[in-house]
This record gives structure tokens, C-alpha cells and sequence, in this order.
């Protein structure tokens, strides 16, 4: 569990979830969230259900929204190794409201079964940290706004 920054996708954990944003890429590099959430979950790195808590699950709910975001500003996702191949990375309201309630229940610091949040835990003394993961669910609040109003 080692990490070197603020962001999710900045530790050990991260990592592993970028490997497996590459593997997906390369069958499908049209990427729609729902079903990169999908295969997460398929992949045990979120939960099969939403009152599943796990300090992996916290960390790939983020990381999720952090290359979302990062594609939505620049166009592309880059990795340690460059940019992905992603030619579309678009997401649904489903798909954008599902992270925000992760984030939202992290930022809340609704607890496990055993009354703790590991993730919250371990980043709590982190400074910037709870502003960080605030301004993560803005923006993609911001971007759930955007869909809503496409579709009116």
C-alpha cells in the first residue's frame, strides 16, 4: 500500500489499476464508463454492490474518476509509459453517479461492518487530502450537470 501523492492512481494500487486500464484499452480503446465500472467490478477491484467497503474499492472509485476527468480535460489519458490509445472515453449518468456515490460515501466517511473506512484512515493526517477527493466530486458533479443537460 505504498502511494507518493494525493491522487489514487499515485500508489502501488494505482498502478495496478492503470494495468488493467491498459489491457482493457487494447480490446476496447472506444471506452463507455459503464463498462469500464463493469469490468472493475468483474476484476474485484470495486465492489459487486454498493454497500461493499474496501480501501481497494475507495481507491479504484477515485482513480476511475481521476482518468476520467484527466481524458475529459485533455483528450487522452497518459500513463508512466505515455498515452493510452483511448479514442473515446465517454460516460453515462449511471456510470458518473455511481463514482460520485464512492466519493461521496469516502468524503462522509460512512464506515465498514467494523465501524472504520481504511482508506479515510490512512489519509486522514494527508494535507489537501479531503479538499482533493471534495474537488474530485465537484468536477464530476460538473460533469454529471453537463450530461443533464444534454439530455433535455
Amino acid at each position: 500500500m505504498g502511494s507518493w501523492g494525493t491522487k489514487a492512481l499515485y500508489s502501488d494500487e494505482g498502478l495496478d489499476i492503470i494495468n488493467l486500464l491498459v489491457s482493457f484499452v487494447e480490446k476496447y480503446p472506444d471506452v463507455e464508463m459503464g463498462q469500464l465500472i463493469a469490468y472493475y467490478k468483474a476484476k474485484g477491484f470495486l465492489a459487486p454492490d454498493d454497500t461493499a467497503i474496501d480501501y481497494l474499492y475507495d481507491t479504484t472509485a477515485i482513480a476511475l474518476s481521476e482518468i476520467y476527468l484527466e481524458y475529459q480535460q485533455t483528450g487522452r489519458f497518459t500513463t508512466g509509459d505515455g498515452p493510452l490509445d483511448i479514442r473515446s472515453l465517454v460516460a453515462t449518468k449511471k456510470g458518473l453517479q455511481f463514482l460520485m456515490t464512492c466519493l461521496d460515501d469516502i468524503i462522509q466517511e460512512k464506515p465498514d461492518e467494523d465501524g472504520e473506512r481504511e482508506y479515510v484512515d490512512i489519509h486522514r493526517g494527508t494535507p489537501g487530502w479531503t479538499a482533493y477527493i471534495r474537488d474530485v466530486y465537484e468536477r464530476l458533479n460538473g460533469e454529471y450537470m453537463r450530461l443533464e443537460c444534454k439530455e433535455d
